[in-house]
């Protein structure tokens, strides 16, 4: 019996899972980023691979990725002229792969390394123009950012920027490539604290391993005018930025200050000039961008409306190249993105707070500045646009010099600083509570940025930092004004700010300080490049070291303008950025809410770029200097504009008493008190020196006096009239007034100086003493007080606190000439010779007035047994119009110890002539 079996039935399900495993054995699974392309290849075919996950079978098929990020290329293409000489010509490029042509690249490309074909597509199509260039690329699938053409006749680069002037050529090589970086406002009174908490990493390391100095400023403490002489060297007077405004005479409107009007080269100019590459951002007055060898994001690609959509006349020369926006308009960050979270870590407020102010921006976006919340997320904006343009620049590829400024603690500092502890009395609790950290926290945040642009950068470059003043805080804050409110933000800037220098050729350590107008020429001589003799300052060599530190390596110029250059005459309009620009400046208190507040109703027949505020500005400049004349001038300007234009009526009174005109003096102070506007109450003061200088002593005691009802807490008007009594030989009615004054303000400079001569002539130290010690619990950092109160220790025999208050003083200001005489002259007369004359040196070469640090020195110079050098820096004193018996006396010995007896004699007869009972 045959039994029947069912049918056997192949497994085919099996079968296909056995295949299918086997398949997935042989073959491997690969991964493709967002941040790549790929193509898969193989026999029958390539594609284009999207970002996930992808089989790929081994020996078949084949995967290639490209970059999706820019391709930075530095090359030299060498081609043959119709004559048959061979050139080479340098260029830098940066280049995108194309998606859409990824696959006629890949075939082009074969098996040829992807920049090497790259630089051969560029190098094989120069000299050609650059729009053949650029579509023989996009037909390989390439598309050409941009191109920077090197040193050659005729290229596109070379016709922007004019032929290499006589200055630039046969330069030496520089010391490496160089970072600046601008933080407007930072100072070291914030900075140290913080530095020594370790708060801020990036700074401390700076500090820890590079030179650290107080870079000096100069008044009028302005951040346009400040920041053009840092890029320049020079003034600015002499460099054209004088104000934050300019007016149109097209529009008959204010604008904010253009780089149309800057007359001179600033460093990317020379630089590019030079043949160096370099790149900008953010710097001010640099809107219209120029033409350089580089790339340059301007002061307003951040100065955006809120909610406002740009136009693209708005954005016209607001980059170089200007195809550049397309790449940093993705970057730029709209403050409505500014999140509460983002807003809270500077800020103690509620959600509700930040929603309440975010709602006022949808009313009047222009106002919505106004308020500290939204005014801060504008901060944090334009912050982080311009750290994110950085490093996309960097990214691309690092220039020679790169140059980038940010704004933000000085802003935050006009907006919050009075909120800084110790709460000031007329803060509230609440407004103390919400906005006091805002300034430490803000510093922090810079300190992260700085971070990531230093670690964009090469190993090797060096890095300097710095600010172009500092801020008033702690007890030095004016009590009288708000910080920005109020339109006086100047009264709160510090003449002192920040300045770090770090890299392989600095010498580390502490320096006294540098002067504004050092930093231009310290960039170019790093840089290998020559210093002009049209600038003030000078290479901070004893920051460097090796052949940098040598003064013979320092190569000098007349003038950089004479020839060649690269400024622009385009005029652009913008109205919408140039009306937020001015809101913002108005937030700040850097403007007035109105024009009257600016510079008053002006003519539109005669009307000109410059403001009543330029003429102020300049005239400021001119009397530093003591350029009486061009001051004079200038300010008179600025009255014509705005009769009642109170800051430059009271300069103009500053040079009458100083030329001794003392009846326009008296008149135009009259004038001032009478007119119900605010004055700066040193008014009272220069009062008291026309009275005396008319000789009508009585007549200013009584004038003054009639003016106490009217200003009963101004401690100047009873100093001003116990001065007049002094000149009435009314000793004890001028105490009296004097200790009134100190009474209303312990640290009345006026008063105090009158009674600190007066107890020192009776020998009553211990009375000024007592004084000093209330006017320092209310003005710790006062330089002059210190001064006196170290004056007084050494009297009293103690040398060491002496030293201390005299070190102390240096600490707030290090130029000083009086801290600088002091401290020499102690050091001189307790034998630190060696400490004393370098000190006093520099009282003398920054002070060659300074009568008292001439003599001190010369006396040192003696005891040194440099007697014909104490001689000679003590006859310089006489050169400058100085005649006094001590003085003669100090040459008298000066040359008896050189053995010098005629020029002994000579100097001794002339102290006799001057004083015989000696």
């Amino acid at each position: 019996m045959h039994h029947r079996f069912p049918p056997v039935r192949f497994p085919y399900i099996l079968v296909i899972i056995l295949v299918s495993l086997a398949f997935s054995a042989l073959a491997g699974w690969i991964h493709v980023s967002p941040e790549e392309f790929a193509v898969r290849k193989g026999p029958i075919g390539s594609r284009i691979l999207d970002p996930g996950f992808h089989l790929r079978i081994p020996i078949l098929q084949s995967v290639v990725r490209y970059p999706t990020s820019a391709i930075f290329l530095r090359d030299e293409a060498v081609f043959v002229s119709p004559e048959g000489a061979r050139r080479n010509l340098p260029y830098e490029a940066v280049v995108r792969i194309d998606r859409d042509g990824l696959l006629r690249l890949d075939r082009a490309r074969g098996k040829t390394p992807l920049e090497e074909f790259l630089r051969g597509e560029i190098g094989s199509g120069l000299p050609e123009s650059i729009p053949e260039i650029s579509a023989h690329l996009a037909g390989r699938g390439v598309i050409l950012d941009e191109i920077r053409l090197g040193e050659m006749a005729g290229s596109p680069f070379r016709a922007a920027v004019g032929e290499r002037p006589a200055w630039a050529r046969n330069l030496r090589e520089g010391g490496g490539k160089i970072l600046v970086v601008g933080i407007d406002g930072a100072d070291w009174q914030i900075l140290r604290p913080l530095l020594d908490r370790g708060d801020l990493p990036v700074l401390g390391r700076l500090v820890r391993e590079g030179a650290t100095a107080a870079l000096k400023s100069s008044p009028p403490i302005l951040s346009p005018l400040l920041w053009t002489t840092v890029a320049t060297g020079r003034s600015p007077e002499e460099h054209g930025i004088v104000d934050f405004l300019v007016r149109d005479p097209v529009r008959q409107t204010k604008l904010p200050i253009s780089s149309h009007y800057r007359k001179v080269k600033a460093l990317w100019n020379l630089f590019s000039e030079a043949g160096r590459s370099v790149d900008v951002v953010a710097w001010w007055a640099t809107w219209p961008a120029e033409t350089i060898r580089g790339r340059m994001v301007t002061d307003r690609v951040a100065y955006s409306l809120f909610g406002y959509q740009g136009t693209d006349s708005d954005r016209q020369g607001a980059t170089y190249p200007p195809e550049l926006l397309e790449a940093i308009d993705p970057l730029v960050v709209d403050p409505q993105a500014i999140s509460y979270r983002d807003i809270n870590r500077f800020i103690a407020i509620s959600p509700e707070e930040y929603e309440a102010a975010r709602a006022e921006v949808e009313g009047d976006r222009r106002k919505a500045y106004r308020n500290p919340i939204n005014h801060l997320a504008r901060i944090i904006a334009s912050t982080r646009t311009y750290a994110a343009a950085a490093g996309e620049l960097l990214r691309r590829g690092q220039p020679d010099l790169f140059m980038l400024y940010f704004q933000g603690i000085d802003e935050v500092c006009h907006r919050f600083v009075q909120y800084m502890p110790p709460k000031m009395d007329r803060i509230s609790e609440a407004d103390y509570r919400k906005f006091s950290s805002a300034v430490e926290e803000f510093y922090r945040y810079q300190d992260e940025l700085l971070g990531e642009i230093i670690a964009a950068v090469e190993t090797g470059t060096t890095i300097l930092i710095l600010s172009d003043h500092g801020f008033l805080n702690g007890p030095d804050r004016p009590i009288d004004a708000s910080p920005g409110i109020e339109g006086k933000p100047a009264k709160w800037h510090r003449l002192y700010g920040v300045w770090i220098l770090h890299g392989p050729e600095v010498r580390p350590g502490p320096l006294d300080w540098v002067s504004l107008y050092d930093t231009a020429p310290t960039i170019l001589h790093m840089a290998g490049l020559p210093v002009s003799g049209e600038m003030s300052g000078r290479p901070v060599l004893e920051a460097l070291q090796g052949e940098l530190a040598d003064e013979r390596r320092v190569v000098r110029v007349p003038t950089f303008e004479s020839e060649g250059g690269s400024r622009m005459d385009a005029r652009i309009a913008q109205p919408a950025v140039e009306a937020e620009m001015l809101e913002k400046l108005r937030s700040l208190g850097y403007i007035g809410s109105g024009e009257e507040e600016v510079g008053g109703v002006e003519d539109p027949d005669t009307a000109t770029q410059e403001t009543v505020t330029f003429h102020s500005n300049l005239g400021s400049v001119y009397l530093q200097k003591g350029a009486f004349g061009q001051a004079e001038e200038e300010l008179r300007k600025a009255v014509a504009l705005f009769p009642g234009y109170i800051p430059a009526r009271q300069m103009l009174i500053q040079i009458q008493v100083h030329q001794k005109r003392w009846d326009e003096a008296l008149d135009g102070s009259r004038r001032i008190i009478d007119s119900g506007r605010e004055f700066e109450l040193n008014l009272f003061h220069q009062l008291a020196k026309i009275y005396r200088g008319r000789g009508d002593l009585e007549a200013g005691v009584e004038f003054l006096e009639s003016l106490l009802p009217r200003f009963p807490g101004s401690s100047e008007i009873q100093s001003a009239i116990g001065t007049l009594e002094m000149e009435r030989q009314e000793i004890a009615r001028a105490e009296t007034r004097f200790r009134a004054a100190l009474e209303i303000d312990p640290a009345d400079l006026e008063a105090m100086t009158r009674l600190f001569q007066l107890y020192k002539e009776r020998g009553e130290m211990a009375r000024v003493q007592q004084l000093l010690e209330r006017a320092l619990e209310k003005s710790p950092r006062s330089v002059m007080h210190r001064n006196w109160m170290g004056l007084v220790l050494q009297a009293a025999g103690d040398l060491a606190g002496a030293e201390r208050e005299f070190l102390r003083a240096r600490q707030t200001d290090p130029d000083f000439p009086g801290t600088l005489a002091n401290l020499g002259a102690l050091y001189g007369r307790t034998g630190r010779l060696a400490e004393a004359e370098p000190i006093l040196q520099k009282a003398v070469e920054g002070h060659p007035q300074n009568i008292e640090a001439r003599v001190n020195l010369g006396a040192v110079l003696g005891k040194l047994g440099r007697t014909s050098e104490a001689a000679e820096c003590l006859e310089g004193a006489i050169a400058l119009g100085y005649r006094t018996p001590d003085l003669y006396n100090a040459i008298g010995r000066a040359h008896f110890e050189a053995g010098n007896l005629p020029g002994a004699i000579e100097a001794l007869k002339e102290s006799l002539g001057m004083d015989p009972n000696q």
